[in-house]
């Protein structure tokens, strides 16, 4: 079965394995599409972190202080830091949380990170290193890409 996520496989397989639960999950096991999602993200900002000399790590390792250390926080666009935030918080509610996670929960989250992730690192990996301004234009083309429906 073909994914959105494919283009992960072979650089970053644990991302694409991540990714690729969350999105086999979408409309059969929407609570757990949208942890694997929040996990993909965990998994993409720690391999920013190892990348990017110029990233400090905050005080403890929770996604939480992670994105909102100033040196990544506003090396982001704010659409961006919010698409960010918002796989967080609904990842946090699916685990945490009584609520229900409806399927439009977990194809926000598809959606979110297929962007996040088709910028941050895939127009990346090729420099080895992410400086600030090469975060803030691959992030917006990742989005760009997604919205324009080029990725499938």
């Amino acid at each position: 079965m073909m994914s959105n996520f494919d283009f992960l496989q072979t650089e970053w397989p644990d991302l694409h394995a991540s990714a690729r639960k969350a999105e086999a999950l979408v409309h059969t096991d929407t609570r757990t599409s949208c942890f694997y999602a929040r996990r993909t993200l965990e998994l993409a900002i720690d391999w920013v972190y190892q990348k990017d000399s110029d990233l400090k790590r905050p005080y403890d390792n929770h996604l939480s202080a992670l994105i909102f250390e100033p040196t990544f926080k506003d090396n982001l666009p704010k659409n961006i830091f919010l698409k960010v935030r918002a796989i967080k918080e609904i990842g946090n509610q699916a685990v945490h949380s009584n609520r229900a996670i409806t399927e439009t929960d977990a194809l926000h989250e598809r959606t979110l990170s297929f962007s996040l992730l088709a910028g941050a690192l895939l127009h990346t990996s090729l420099n080895g290193r992410i400086s600030g301004s090469q975060l803030r234009r691959s992030a917006s083309a990742g989005a760009a890409s997604f919205c324009s429906g080029s990725h499938l």
